[in-house]
């Protein structure tokens, strides 16, 4: 499906739909210190585009769905003094990357590690509902395409431990009415991404496809919703 078509089937609540090529993104600031497997799963570009589209407001509690290493965490607490973060990773070796960069970027106090399967957490291991969530999840359905033999990169890019459906669920059940969801998604999955959204009361109301190159058509976009109402993004 062609970008034009996929703009043609955007509903009319979506406040600014547009293209973004990936040259305006921020940049890593050089005082973070960021340690990743070296052989194992490494982010890519795609985190540090979702957060260059994230502002949060002054005292926001942000929860990260699948935080790998702690990218957007680190890059979010940097930026914006006065928020709390609550990152969730499944992956006991990733979990122990993105602890390791927190104490090495003095953040202990302003992110929270869970190192737990995000669906059998609840409101009340997290201290309640949140402002925002944030999510560079799996991009691939289960069963499609080649699984890389490496598990660690295999549960980061396949839906094997958390689904679509499932992801969306959780984002429901762990937003406050009002709360922001920014993620970044496969634009060829923007139906079944807007689909889950429906089914569970998150308006999409931003989307942004990014463009790699000018001729060719875009790969990702970057995602807003808000459960049940709207507030300032």
């Amino acid at each position: 499906m062609s970008a034009t078509e996929l703009l043609m089937q955007i509903p009319p609540v979506i406040q600014t739909t547009r293209i973004m090529q990936t040259p305006h993104v921020m940049e890593i600031p050089p005082e973070i210190q960021i340690d990743q497997p070296k052989n194992g799963y490494r982010f890519s570009i795609d985190p540090i585009l979702l957060i260059s589209r994230v502002i949060p407001e002054k005292e926001e509690r942000i929860l990260d769905i699948g935080t790998g290493c702690g990218i957007m965490p680190l890059l979010l607490a940097f930026k914006y003094p006065n928020i709390h973060i609550t990152a969730v990773e499944i992956q006991k070796s990733l979990a122990q990357f993105a602890q390791k960069n927190i104490v090495a970027n003095h953040f202990k106090n302003r992110i929270t590690l869970i190192n737990r399967d995000i669906r059998q957490i609840s409101n009340a291991d997290t201290g309640g509902r949140f402002d925002r969530i944030i999510s560079n999840p799996p991009y691939k359905k289960k069963g499609s395409g080649r699984v890389n033999p490496d598990i660690q990169k295999a549960i980061a890019r396949h839906e094997i431990t958390l689904s679509l459906n499932e992801l969306i669920l959780c984002v429901a059940n762990f937003l406050k009415p009002g709360g922001i969801l920014n993620i970044v998604y496969p634009a060829d999955r923007l139906i079944e991404l807007q689909n889950a959204m429906l089914r569970h009361s998150i308006q999409l109301i931003d989307m942004i496809f990014v463009n790699t190159k000018k001729d060719k058509k875009p790969k990702l976009m970057l995602i807003t919703g808000c459960a049940q109402q709207k507030r300032n993004i």
